[in-house]
């Protein structure tokens, strides 16, 4: 199987769960479970089970670099810093993976899965297994995941 690269999303200006989101701490690095571990941490543990530390990447902004390293380093990890790729400017979600995706080809032509680093992913071995059972199909192909609505939001 080819080397699966991870890219998690950690951007956003940090105004949608205000007021305990600010634009310098957003929603993804607040530890909302009491001592639980963040969104950022529960998507990079999730992340570690289809990478190994090197193969994942953040893209963020450069006021929230030293949020993820201090993040990464809180759950045990010494993650390398060229790993984190800081957009000159924000500009959206397309352009965040383009950047990601442009920095691993660098290396090679690997199979890429990119996660949001806000979402909440209650059984995230199952998440895992569904993503390694269809990487086969990102030969030829992009596959986006979702899930169905039960109502409007």
């Amino acid at each position: 199987m080819k080397p699966m690269k991870v890219i998690i999303l950690a951007g956003g200006s940090g105004t949608r769960l205000w007021p305990l989101s600010r634009g310098r701490y957003p929603k993804q690095f607040i530890k909302l479970q009491g001592g639980k571990p963040s969104l950022f941490q529960e998507t990079f543990k999730r992340s570690l089970l289809l990478s190994g530390l090197d193969d994942i990447y953040v893209v963020t902004n450069q006021k929230y670099k030293f949020l993820v390293m201090g993040a990464v380093e809180e759950l045990g990890y010494k993650y390398n810093e060229s790993n984190i790729i800081v957009e000159p400017e924000a500009k959206n979600t397309l352009p965040a993976i383009y950047a990601g995706v442009n920095e691993i080809a660098k290396t090679g032509n690997d199979s890429v899965v990119v996660f949001p680093s806000d979402h909440i992913i209650s059984n995230g071995q199952k998440f895992v297994d569904i993503i390694n059972s269809c990487i086969a199909l990102t030969k030829d192909n992009i596959i986006t995941f979702g899930i169905k609505p039960d109502g409007p939001n």
